[in-house]
């Protein structure tokens, strides 16, 4: 197991023959190379446990959960993810600097946890970017504190056949709906609505490529979709089957992404097809003037 913190605030690890034994291990002093060298944070790395012999290539999945303030909820995320972990299976955890209990929280999961930063964020996608750059599997899993992974997701996962160019998604259970949400996506629907990250499975090649645009604070999960939709070096493939519960109750659902409302019909344009393009701006001039008709009749 292999367990990390990176905190902000440069604390000593607090056992001093553990910390004398790490730092004569040379796997310790590549990992901070790593992380320095691809500027990931230029602090104090602080380590929680002492490394044990682990091979990276073995790992299959990297799950990235994002907290901040979320000790109301945060408990069942990670239950649900714990519950699931298996060999070939990496669990990340990025907090912006939580105020509240988080914290104490995560650090009661701690030896199931095998990277944990712990610094300021500009907001959820930073927070998944740095979860990206420290991770380890051939295929990413963000999730939010406030979300809860359905048993039995990651095997169903794990069991695929699957390709490393494929985007594997599935639904997620939209609680405060009481529905599932929202099957098969294609470059059409992808303008309309998101596929949400909780039911996404991302081959870590895409990254390599693409990042989570900080510009789109609100909606750079669904910028990035639109984008693969649109590169012909990846695809999607849907599976049916529930991947998560998703609470619906994020700041996606409270606030607007005015970033991304300004920029859609662009982003839509630049990545998606001319045809597709034009067929869905038809369709919303034709439902905007019927509804327009409509309250002129009837108002």
């Amino acid at each position: 197991m292999l367990t990390f913190t990176i905190s902000i605030n440069n604390k000593m690890l607090k056992r001093k023959n553990d910390t004398k034994r790490l730092t004569n291990n040379p796997s310790y002093h590549s990992f901070k190379k790593m992380l320095l060298s691809k500027s990931i944070i230029k602090k104090e790395i602080c380590v929680q446990s002492l490394l044990k012999n682990i091979n990276m290539d073995d790992i299959l999945l990297s799950i990235i959960l994002v907290t901040y303030n979320a000790e109301d909820y945060i408990l069942t995320c990670l239950e649900s993810i714990i519950n699931q972990k298996q060999h070939g299976v990496e669990f990340i955890v990025v907090d912006g600097l939580s105020s509240d209990n988080t914290v104490e929280i995560i650090n009661d999961f701690k030896s199931h946890i095998d990277v944990f930063i712990r610094e300021q964020d500009s907001g959820i996608y930073d927070a998944m970017n740095k979860g990206i750059r420290v991770s380890h599997g051939e295929w990413l899993y963000f999730i939010g504190a406030d979300d809860k992974l359905e048993q039995g997701a990651i095997e169903t996962f794990l069991n695929l056949k699957k390709r490393k160019n494929i985007i594997y998604y599935g639904n997620v259970f939209y609680t405060t709906q009481n529905r599932k949400y929202d099957g098969k996506f294609n470059k059409y629907k992808i303008m309309i609505k998101n596929i949400c990250h909780q039911a996404i499975f991302y081959p870590k090649s895409v990254f390599e490529y693409y990042n989570f645009d900080l510009n789109y604070p609100i909606s750079a999960d669904q910028n990035l979709n639109i984008q693969l939709f649109g590169d012909k070096n990846f695809k999607f493939k849907y599976f049916d089957k529930i991947i998560a519960q998703y609470s619906g109750d994020g700041l996606s659902t409270r606030i607007k992404d005015n970033n991304f409302i300004a920029d859609k019909y662009k982003v839509y344009k630049k990545n998606l097809p001319l045809a597709v393009y034009y067929i869905y701006r038809v369709r919303l001039f034709i439902t905007s003037q019927f509804k327009r008709w409509i309250i002129n009749i009837y108002f």
